[in-house]
């Protein structure tokens, strides 16, 4: 029923997309708390060393969140700049679910994102980690109250 206006609005979005300056330091602060936060947790803490023991100083090796520093040095202009390089159409994959025609909707579809035009540079795979058999053990050593209060309450 609100097809048009729906691919309208989203295409205005995304061509447009706002990214004020006060929006992208709020949300950079929101993200480094956190992240602050997530690296209290075990299970985080594991998840990130096992990635960079797996993937070594590559893009897989990097928590997908970013790092407190990696974001708390990100700028609005890092921001748009990335948005303006990687939001493109070639290459987007969009879904499209109800009672519409594939040819219609694709059409409308090309038709309202036409600003998004362009290419993204393809990324270059990732090499296979080179992981050695036999068992592997790395002790994180970690002053956290989760750790005492569970000794505390059971050593």
């Amino acid at each position: 029923k609100y097809e048009d206006e729906t691919l309208k609005l989203l295409a205005g979005l995304l061509e447009d997309p706002g990214l004020r300056d006060s929006d992208i330091e709020r949300k950079r602060a929101d993200q480094v708390a956190e992240i602050k936060s997530a690296m209290e947790q075990p299970g985080y803490t594991a998840g990130i060393n096992f990635g960079k023991e797996l993937f070594g100083d590559t893009p897989y090796g990097h928590p997908t969140e970013g790092s407190v520093d990696s974001v708390a040095r990100l700028t609005s202009n890092d921001v748009r700049n990335f948005y303006r390089d990687y939001y493109k159409m070639d290459g987007a994959i969009i879904a499209v679910t109800g009672d519409v025609d594939a040819d219609q909707i694709k059409a409308k579809l090309e038709n309202e994102f036409a600003g998004l035009k362009g290419t993204v540079p393809a990324e270059s795979a990732p090499q296979a980690p080179a992981v050695a058999s036999g068992i592997h053990v790395k002790v994180i050593d970690r002053d956290v109250a989760q750790a005492k209060e569970f000794f505390a309450k059971h050593g």
